[in-house]
């Protein structure tokens, strides 16, 4: 592209590690364009700015942007403010040097510097680091009154185009800003003398003296101090750097209040757990196997399936686990209705033990003991029998279990088949 459509280029920093920039002929400042980031640099240095010049009768800014400074490069620019801008700077910055001398302004911005003077807590390392150019700074205006050079602090999040209002009055007169939530603060200094004076009476004692008085024949008095003069005349020079406001150009955001953070009178949330809703790859398995099985009518086929995956399944596939117990009723019919009565109760004793995995022992046993009444096989009887004994024994009542037993026993006297009385007396 042109080079008039294509952003200004950057370079050239010599290790000092600011960019320059002119500004144009706006009547504000622009940040510079294609700056630079580093987020090797934990430091904040690329966070302060400088910009040395004026606003013209016309309403235009004249003079330069520093960008991205850090020390070194603050005290060079200190340093060619004491003499001349190199010859070989462009027209608007070659007379920048002896404007210097004249009194052209001289704007230092920080980033996030004393934001959290105003807030509760520390703030982050980079307030110790530029800290020290302001104190920089103070020691510049010492040595060279004729110099105006202004420190503003910025939030992070603010663009440049603030620090044109500082070059109006009343801000103007001032040589230390700092905008923090819509208003300009300026550094003051509040007496102190009563916050002193209760530091000096609450002194700790040390350790070692607290440590002795705590020995063995020793007596710690209760000491009372009365002073004989006024002790507030030694602390009348004693202050603490604060703020104090000086613009407010729009009021503080204010903080919405939140409403939902009842925690007395509000309804018990019953908590559930977190259910996969992804199906484990042996119940994935267990429905294909089923689902070809079930399209060849093949009632063994089916019963291998639910077999397969009972002994895979997990304790918290319930899901599967009562589709698998489902699936042994309709199996169960299949084989009565071909007259395999002791298979089908092979399958229905799989879908007990299926309930007795699930800790569900009522329903086995419901279902056991609906085999037992409803079993005309002698055979059937005995492996309902056991069905009801394993749920008796998971509940720990071994009365009822004996009870059973000895039900099982009498009615297997008058089938006449002496195995499935042998296997009824072995289960009393």
């Amino acid at each position: 592209p042109p080079a008039a459509v294509m952003a200004p280029r950057r370079g050239g920093e010599a290790g000092a590690g600011a960019g320059v920039t002119l500004a144009g002929g706006r009547g504000h400042f622009e940040p510079p364009p294609l700056k630079r980031m580093q987020p090797w640099l934990q430091d904040g240095a690329g966070q302060c700015d400088i910009m040395a010049g004026g606003v013209d009768p016309s309403g235009g800014f004249k003079g330069i942007y520093l960008t991205s400074v850090n020390m070194l490069s603050l005290l060079r620019t200190f340093q060619l403010a004491k003499a001349f801008m190199p010859v070989d700077m462009p027209t608007p910055v070659a007379a920048l040097g002896q404007s210097l001398q004249d009194g052209i302004p001289l704007v230092v911005v920080t980033r996030g510097c004393f934001g959290r003077d105003l807030d509760y807590g520390l703030g982050p390392v980079r307030n110790e680091n530029q800290r020290q150019v302001w104190e920089t700074v103070r020691h510049m205006r010492a040595e060279m009154p004729q110099v105006l050079i202004t420190c503003i602090d910025l939030p992070i999040n603010c663009t440049a185009d603030i620090v044109q209002s500082c070059l109006e009055p009343p801000l103007n007169e001032y040589r230390e800003l700092m905008y923090h939530e819509g208003t300009w603060y300026t550094p003051a200094l509040i007496p102190a003398a009563s916050l002193a004076m209760w530091k000096a009476e609450r002194r700790r004692e040390k350790a070692g003296k607290s440590a002795k008085a705590s020995g063995e024949g020793m007596v710690s008095f209760n000491r009372k101090k009365f002073a004989w003069v006024d002790e507030s005349a030694f602390y009348k020079d004693m202050a603490v750097l604060g703020w104090k406001e000086v613009l407010q150009v729009r009021p503080p955001p204010v903080a919405p209040k939140r409403t939902d953070l009842n925690f007395v009178d509000r309804e018990k949330v019953e908590v559930k757990p977190i259910k996969d809703s992804k199906p484990s790859a042996a119940q994935a398995t267990f429905r294909k196997a089923l689902a070809s099985a079930r399209e060849a009518n093949d009632a063994k086929a089916m019963q291998a399936a639910i077999k397969a995956y009972l002994d895979r399944a997990k304790w918290y596939e319930k899901e599967g686990i009562q589709e698998a117990i489902a699936t042994c009723q309709e199996v169960a019919g299949l084989l009565r209705g071909a007259g395999k009565q002791a298979d089908a109760a092979d399958v229905v004793g799989m879908a007990v033990g299926a309930y007795l995995y699930l800790n569900e022992v009522e329903k086995g046993l419901q279902m056991a003991t609906e085999l037992r009444t409803s079993a005309a096989d002698a055979k059937v009887l005995v492996k309902a029998a056991r069905m009801e004994l394993d749920c008796y024994f998971a509940l720990g009542d071994m009365d009822k279990a004996l009870e059973a037993a000895r039900q099982a026993k009498a009615s297997l006297a008058s089938k006449g088949d002496a195995e499935a009385a042998a296997d009824a007396a072995q289960l009393q």
